[in-house]
Protein backbone atom coordinates (compact mmCIF):
# COMPACT_ATOMS: atom_id res chain seq x y z
CA UNK A 1 0.00 0.00 0.00
CA UNK A 2 1.03 3.69 -0.61
CA UNK A 3 -0.65 6.94 0.28
CA UNK A 4 0.27 9.72 -0.74
CA UNK A 5 -0.64 13.76 -1.47
CA UNK A 6 -0.18 14.95 -5.01
CA UNK A 7 -0.06 18.71 -6.14
CA UNK A 8 -0.81 19.70 -9.45
CA UNK A 9 -1.24 22.92 -11.72
CA UNK A 10 -2.60 23.28 -14.79
CA UNK A 11 -3.70 26.14 -17.49
CA UNK A 12 -6.11 26.22 -20.72
CA UNK A 13 -8.04 28.13 -22.10
CA UNK A 14 -12.43 27.87 -22.12
CA UNK A 15 -14.36 25.40 -24.54
CA UNK A 16 -17.98 24.66 -24.69
CA UNK A 17 -20.39 23.34 -27.11
CA UNK A 18 -24.02 22.80 -27.88
CA UNK A 19 -25.65 20.75 -30.45
CA UNK A 20 -25.21 23.14 -33.06
CA UNK A 21 -21.84 24.68 -32.50
CA UNK A 22 -18.87 24.28 -30.34
CA UNK A 23 -16.86 27.50 -29.20
CA UNK A 24 -13.20 27.67 -28.32
CA UNK A 25 -12.24 30.36 -26.69
CA UNK A 26 -8.36 31.48 -26.83
CA UNK A 27 -8.53 34.81 -24.84
CA UNK A 28 -9.90 34.01 -21.96
CA UNK A 29 -7.37 31.97 -19.94
CA UNK A 30 -8.31 29.77 -16.73
CA UNK A 31 -5.93 27.57 -14.46
CA UNK A 32 -6.46 24.69 -12.23
CA UNK A 33 -4.68 23.87 -8.51
CA UNK A 34 -5.28 20.49 -7.59
CA UNK A 35 -4.59 19.03 -3.90
CA UNK A 36 -5.17 14.87 -3.71
CA UNK A 37 -5.32 12.23 -1.52
CA UNK A 38 -4.26 9.46 -3.54
CA UNK A 39 -4.25 5.80 -1.96
CA UNK A 40 -2.25 3.07 -4.05
CA UNK A 41 -1.90 -1.20 -4.22
CA UNK A 42 0.36 -3.16 -5.71
CA UNK A 43 -1.36 -5.65 -8.64
CA UNK A 44 1.78 -6.98 -9.59
CA UNK A 45 5.46 -6.67 -9.54
CA UNK A 46 7.78 -8.15 -11.78
CA UNK A 47 11.85 -7.26 -12.11
CA UNK A 48 11.74 -4.71 -10.05
CA UNK A 49 8.93 -3.23 -11.41
CA UNK A 50 5.31 -2.56 -9.92
CA UNK A 51 2.35 -1.96 -11.95
CA UNK A 52 -0.72 -0.20 -9.20
CA UNK A 53 -3.95 1.09 -8.85
CA UNK A 54 -4.58 4.75 -7.60
CA UNK A 55 -8.23 6.15 -6.37
CA UNK A 56 -8.66 8.92 -3.77
CA UNK A 57 -10.59 12.48 -3.59
CA UNK A 58 -9.47 15.88 -5.10
CA UNK A 59 -10.02 19.38 -4.28
CA UNK A 60 -9.52 21.52 -7.36
CA UNK A 61 -9.46 25.50 -7.19
CA UNK A 62 -10.00 27.48 -10.31
CA UNK A 63 -9.34 30.98 -11.32
CA UNK A 64 -10.47 32.01 -14.53
CA UNK A 65 -9.84 35.25 -16.10
CA UNK A 66 -13.26 37.73 -15.97
CA UNK A 67 -15.57 34.55 -14.37
CA UNK A 68 -15.31 33.18 -10.95
CA UNK A 69 -12.96 32.12 -9.03
CA UNK A 70 -14.15 28.30 -7.50
CA UNK A 71 -13.07 25.11 -5.67
CA UNK A 72 -14.41 22.10 -6.90
CA UNK A 73 -14.78 18.60 -4.90
CA UNK A 74 -14.11 15.04 -7.20
CA UNK A 75 -12.20 12.45 -7.61
CA UNK A 76 -9.85 9.97 -9.62
CA UNK A 77 -8.53 6.60 -10.75
CA UNK A 78 -5.98 5.40 -12.35
CA UNK A 79 -2.77 3.10 -12.98
CA UNK A 80 0.69 3.52 -12.72
CA UNK A 81 3.77 1.78 -13.75
CA UNK A 82 7.24 1.97 -11.31
CA UNK A 83 10.41 1.13 -12.88
CA UNK A 84 13.87 1.03 -11.23
CA UNK A 85 15.97 3.56 -13.14
CA UNK A 86 19.60 3.95 -11.57
CA UNK A 87 19.09 5.46 -8.16
CA UNK A 88 15.66 6.62 -8.94
CA UNK A 89 12.36 5.79 -9.92
CA UNK A 90 10.59 6.39 -13.68
CA UNK A 91 6.85 6.67 -13.04
CA UNK A 92 3.91 5.92 -15.96
CA UNK A 93 0.51 6.41 -15.17
CA UNK A 94 -2.98 7.27 -16.93
CA UNK A 95 -6.22 8.26 -14.74
CA UNK A 96 -9.41 9.22 -15.19
CA UNK A 97 -11.37 12.09 -12.98
CA UNK A 98 -14.09 13.73 -12.63
CA UNK A 99 -15.44 16.47 -10.32
CA UNK A 100 -17.94 19.18 -9.73
CA UNK A 101 -18.24 22.18 -12.84
CA UNK A 102 -15.82 24.94 -12.19
CA UNK A 103 -18.29 27.42 -12.70
CA UNK A 104 -21.28 29.17 -11.34
CA UNK A 105 -24.98 29.40 -12.87
CA UNK A 106 -24.23 33.28 -13.34
CA UNK A 107 -20.64 32.42 -15.63
CA UNK A 108 -22.69 30.72 -18.48
CA UNK A 109 -25.24 32.43 -20.97
CA UNK A 110 -28.95 31.96 -19.96
CA UNK A 111 -30.02 28.70 -21.49
CA UNK A 112 -26.97 26.53 -21.45
CA UNK A 113 -26.75 23.94 -18.98
CA UNK A 114 -23.20 22.66 -16.91
CA UNK A 115 -21.90 19.16 -17.16
CA UNK A 116 -19.82 17.31 -14.56
CA UNK A 117 -16.39 17.80 -15.64
CA UNK A 118 -14.03 15.07 -16.37
CA UNK A 119 -10.68 14.67 -17.38
CA UNK A 120 -8.06 11.96 -18.87
CA UNK A 121 -4.58 12.35 -17.50
CA UNK A 122 -0.88 10.29 -19.07
CA UNK A 123 2.17 11.68 -17.87
CA UNK A 124 5.40 10.51 -16.50
CA UNK A 125 7.54 11.40 -14.04
CA UNK A 126 10.52 10.77 -12.35
CA UNK A 127 10.93 9.70 -8.12
CA UNK A 128 14.14 10.22 -5.90
CA UNK A 129 13.28 7.87 -2.63
CA UNK A 130 14.35 9.72 0.67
Amino acid sequence: WEGRVDLGYAKGNLYGESNAAAIRDKTTHSQRLRAAFTIARRIVSFEGSRLQIEAGPTFDYWDTETLSERGSVGGRVGLSLLMPLGGMILENNVGFGISGNPFSENDIPAGARMRTFTTFSVGAGLRLPL
